[in-house]
C-alpha cells in the first residue's frame, strides 16, 4: 500500500491536501491511474467545452451512486463557478442548465443523455452516435473520458465506501456556504429531494418498471403524478437497433 502523506505524485498534484477519495485511491495502490486521467481529464485546461460543464457531467453521471460523495463535490465545484443551490438541484433532477448558460439547450440534451445511459451501460455505444447530433467527435471522446473518469469514481465509492464519507471531507465546508443541505440533497440516507424519473424506450415508448420493461399503458396506475421521463433502449429494440448497424 502506498502511503498518500508521503507519495510524490500525491504532492505533486494536491500540495494543499487531496480530496479523501484520492487519499484512498493512493492508499490501495489506485493513485496512478487517478492521477493519470486527471491530467487528462480534471487538470486539462484545453477541453472544448468549458470547465462548468465537466463539472456538471461529472455531477450527472455520479448523482445515480449510492455513495453520493463524488456528486456533492462536484456540485460545489459547480457553485463555485456561480451555480446557485437551487440550480445544481434542477440540474441533478432535470439536467437544465441556467438560463443564462451558453449552448443550454444542446448540454441540456448531452446531459439528458448521458443520465440515461450511465444508468444503461449496455447501451453506450448508442449514446456516442447520438451525442453526434449536437457535438464533433474531438467533443464526444473527451465526454467519453469523463465517463470513464467518473465510472472508476464510482468504483471506488462503492469499494471503499465506508473509508469516503463526505463528513470527513474538509474542503467541502471551507468553500461552499449551505454545505449541510447540498449533502441532505444528494445523501441517499437523508431527505433527497429528487423526482422520480422513469426509462422510456426511445423506440417501442416501453418503461422500465420492476417487472422489466412494460407497455406504458400498463404502468400507469404507479406512474407518480410528479415523474418525469428519461430514454433509454429496452433489451429487445437494443438488439434489433444492433442487427441494423
Amino acid at each position: 500500500m502506498t502511503d498518500p502523506k508521503t507519495d510524490p505524485l500525491l504532492q505533486r498534484w494536491y500540495s494543499g491536501g487531496a480530496p479523501i477519495i484520492i487519499q484512498v485511491a493512493f492508499k490501495y495502490g489506485y493513485g496512478p491511474a487517478i492521477v493519470e486521467l486527471n491530467q487528462k481529464v480534471y487538470f486539462n485546461e484545453n477541453l472544448s467545452f468549458s470547465r462548468a460543464l465537466m463539472e456538471a457531467v461529472q455531477c450527472v453521471c455520479l448523482s445515480a451512486c449510492e455513495n453520493q460523495y463524488c456528486a456533492i463535490m462536484h456540485a460545489r465545484g459547480l457553485m463555485t463557478h456561480g451555480f446557485s443551490l437551487e440550480e445544481v438541484k434542477n440540474l441533478a433532477m432535470h439536467q437544465t442548465l441556467p438560463e443564462s448558460f451558453e449552448d443550454k439547450s444542446k448540454w441540456e440534451h448531452t446531459l439528458r443523455r448521458v443520465a440515461t445511459i450511465f444508468r444503461e451501460a449496455q447501451s453506450s455505444a448508442h449514446l456516442y452516435k447520438t451525442l453526434a447530433e449536437f457535438h464533433s467527435p474531438e467533443v464526444i471522446e473527451e465526454i467519453g473520458g469523463i465517463i470513464a473518469f467518473s465510472l472508476l469514481h464510482k468504483f471506488l465509492l462503492e469499494l471503499y465506501s465506508d473509508e469516503i464519507q463526505i463528513e470527513d471531507e474538509p474542503s467541502l465546508f471551507a468553500t461552499v456556504d449551505q454545505p449541510r443541505e447540498l449533502i441532505s440533497f444528494f445523501m441517499t440516507e437523508g431527505d433527497r429531494e429528487r423526482v422520480p424519473t422513469l426509462t422510456l424506450c426511445t423506440l417501442c415508448k416501453d418503461v422500465k418498471s420492476s417487472q422489466g420493461w412494460v407497455p406504458i399503458e400498463s404502468a400507469l396506475n404507479d406512474i407518480p403524478a410528479d415523474a418525469t421521463f428519461s430514454h433509454g433502449l429496452c433489451e429487445r429494440c437494443y438488439d434489433r437497433w444492433l442487427s441494423l448497424e
